[in-house]
């Protein structure tokens, strides 16, 4: 007798059908048949036998294999022995890999061998575009799913949760099934949450622990500083080991504190002796009307230092920042003015280089445009074109302050300005279709690149 085997991988899933050349069995009752089906998980067993009749006309209950605390996507081994009548021997392999959602299937030739090869390269690549949005494991147990060398098999009659119904023409498909063993494991998987700023810059990250297959929704808490761009639980699925979340916050405008400053009344006393007094009034220092706004955000486009106070020497030095590229150039929030003791103007800065050493340091910074200039553009680009810079793409919104996002785009996406709006002390480009981009340099550049 020539005995065959087919074998499902999914990851750790593992589907194993044993294809044994006897005739099928029935029970004294020759219109049902028993499948014993065994199910197991750690320390815990069940067992079903289930009994249905294939020639039955009206529907019949299948199988609820789910054990507490366990779902489908929990299975990490099947194992079916299958009788044909006949022979033939077959031994297929089906590899699904839920890191890429796709289900890899291998034919081996077994006829006229007890130890049959096993082919070079996938007969078949199920896509994950293939699963109709079922994850692996789920498609296995689905009608979609049909050992097609054994009169097209499935699993369809065993549910995780309910019972699936059992017809006449899907009790047809199961008729060649001798037993079932199913061994639930759960995989231990991570989501990483990442709060991204409109900069693409990660701000903060948490992680959700579960098992692959878990689903749920997660509450996002702004990071100081920051408000959530979208207001709302996030819907989370844990389809591998190792997944990712981005949820994408907006900085806060920074506020200059305000309040009125009293000066005591003071009367003086007469000057008997009639000497001439002097008086000397102090006002903060003269700005240039292009210097940068308070509140509003520069970035460094050659090498620069940050200083203790207005007067720049090496020791008065606080960090070093040097000349990089445009979409990692240093970015610094404008709080005051000063001027060196030669007159020089300087912008008093707070480090806002989220994951950066450097990050919170306070001090003073060039004012020279040659050194530094504002992140946001000013201007609409004479060409209305833009090109994204990001490597992590950007979103369009529907709204200035770049809330409910309506698309993404990908690093070296094209498009179209209509004009250049003003918010806070940011500026947003809106697109030709109505949508809202950051005017940021570091995301975004002037013209087609």
């Amino acid at each position: 007798m020539i005995k065959g085997v087919t074998r499902l991988l999914i990851g750790s899933f593992a589907i194993m059908i044993v294809v044994l050349g006897m005739s099928m069995r029935a029970n004294a009752d020759s219109n049902s048949q028993t499948i014993p089906i065994s199910i197991s998980a750690n320390n815990v067993n069940k067992s079903i036998d289930f009994v249905f009749n294939p020639n039955a006309k009206n529907s019949q209950d299948g199988v609820d294999a789910s054990l507490p605390g366990y779902s489908i996507n929990d299975v990490s081994k099947v194992l079916v022995t299958l009788n044909t009548g006949s022979n033939d021997a077959w031994y297929n392999e089906f590899n699904a890999l839920p890191e890429a959602n796709e289900v890899d299937t291998y034919v081996w030739g077994t006829e006229n061998s007890d130890k049959p090869q096993k082919s070079e390269k996938p007969d078949q690549i199920i896509q994950g575009s293939q699963l109709n949005g079922m994850t692996p494991a789920e498609y296995i147990f689905s009608s979609s799913f049909s050992m097609g060398n054994v009169y097209g098999s499935n699993l369809q009659f065993i549910g995780f949760g309910s019972k699936p119904t059992l017809t006449t023409d899907n009790a047809s498909k199961i008729w060649a099934i001798d037993s079932i063993k199913i061994q639930y494991a759960k995989v231990p998987a991570t989501t990483t949450v990442d709060y991204v700023d409109e900069n693409g810059h990660t701000v903060k990250s948490n992680s959700i622990n579960g098992s692959i297959g878990d689903a749920g929704k997660y509450t996002p808490v702004a990071p100081s500083g920051y408000r959530l761009a979208k207001q709302g639980q996030v819907d989370y699925q844990m389809a591998a080991k190792t997944n990712t979340l981005a949820v994408h916050v907006v900085a806060l405008p920074v506020s200059t504190p305000t309040g009125s400053i009293t000066t005591p009344t003071v009367t003086p006393k007469p000057n008997t002796d009639w000497h001439p007094t002097s008086s000397t009034t102090t006002s903060e220092p003269a700005v240039p009307n292009d210097a940068a706004v308070k509140g509003s955000v520069v970035y460094a486009t050659k090498g620069i230092y940050m200083y203790k106070n207005a007067d720049f020497t090496n020791a008065q030095r606080l960090a070093k920042y040097p000349k990089t590229k445009r979409v990692n150039r240093p970015m610094f929030v404008v709080t005051d003015y000063a001027r060196s003791k030669a007159g020089v103007l300087r912008y008093k800065v707070r480090d806002v280089n989220h994951g950066s050493k450097t990050a919170g340091k306070v001090g003073y910074i060039t004012a020279s445009q040659k050194f530094v200039v504002p992140v946001y553009y000013q201007t609409v680009p004479k060409t209305k074109k833009l090109t994204v810079l990001s490597r992590q793409g950007v979103n369009a919104y529907r709204n200035v302050n770049l809330t409910k996002p309506v698309k993404h785009f990908k690093k070296g996406a094209r498009l179209m300005v209509k004009k250049l709006d003003k918010h806070n002390l940011t500026t947003r480009y809106q697109l030709s279709n109505g949508s809202y981009v950051t005017a940021n340099k570091k995301l975004v550049i002037e013209g087609n690149h």
